[in-house]
């Protein structure tokens, strides 16, 4: 991924030297909007943002900003391509969130994703039973990526991130097991569903103990 991004930013500088204002801003907007999709959970996936691609994406977003400034250079007042406002607001964005990535343990809440697919009533059961189950075997990845990445982390969301952790281990222990109890799965099939989820519950309590120690820092770390 993080040579894919050079290999764009190299192509985008290209680019740009030999075409319109207008394509050159739609070109950035086009870049914002795949970086943004790196990032963005759908029902099947679960982003694992480990910190050396938020460190590409960084990057990456510092490039097109310099792109838009040459660009707002080059054509000012009127005849600034009508996308500008538009990309300018999605790459604002965009860097909104790595930096929360970086600073909000309220984040990393994976339970979210997993009650997503749960309540996905568009598919079976055992379909989203599944999807969970592979999601589930990235909470390892999911979480040591977020450990790493919360280096300043922000103590007003530590409360938050540990009340999204306790809610989701009691989704684990009460929806997600009555679902997988009622689905249509053969005894091995729930016995190896069950292996997951016991050690991606771990991984949440773990998590839980990380939110924890940071909140009793902050609190160590204020005057007394």
């Amino acid at each position: 991924m993080k040579h894919a991004l050079i290999a764009a930013s190299i192509l985008s500088v290209l680019l740009l030297a030999c075409s319109s204002p207008e394509k050159q801003c739609l070109r950035i907007e086009a870049q914002v909007r795949q970086m943004t999709a790196v990032l963005s959970a759908d029902d099947d996936r679960l982003p694992v943002a480990a910190p050396d691609l938020l460190d590409s994406l960084q990057q990456r977003c510092s490039a097109l900003r310099e792109d838009m400034g040459r660009l707002t250079a080059k054509s000012p007042g009127a005849e600034t391509p009508a996308c500008f406002d538009r990309t300018a607001t999605a790459l604002g964005l965009l860097e909104k969130h790595l930096y929360a990535l970086r600073s909000d343990p309220a984040l990393y809440n994976i339970g979210e994703h997993w009650k997503r697919s749960l309540a996905d009533r568009v598919r079976p059961l055992n379909e989203r039973l599944n999807i969970i189950k592979t999601q589930m075997e990235l909470s390892g990845d999911y979480f040591n990526a977020a450990k790493r990445n919360l280096q300043k982390p922000s103590p007003d969301r530590t409360g938050d991130a540990l009340q999204n952790q306790m809610l989701t281990l009691e989704f684990l222990d009460s929806e997600l097991t009555a679902a997988l109890q009622a689905a249509a799965l053969s005894s091995k099939e729930k016995e190896a569903f069950q292996q997951v989820l016991t050690k991606a519950r771990m991984e949440v309590k773990d998590y839980l103990a990380f939110c924890r120690s940071l909140q009793f820092e902050h609190r160590d770390s204020l005057p007394r």
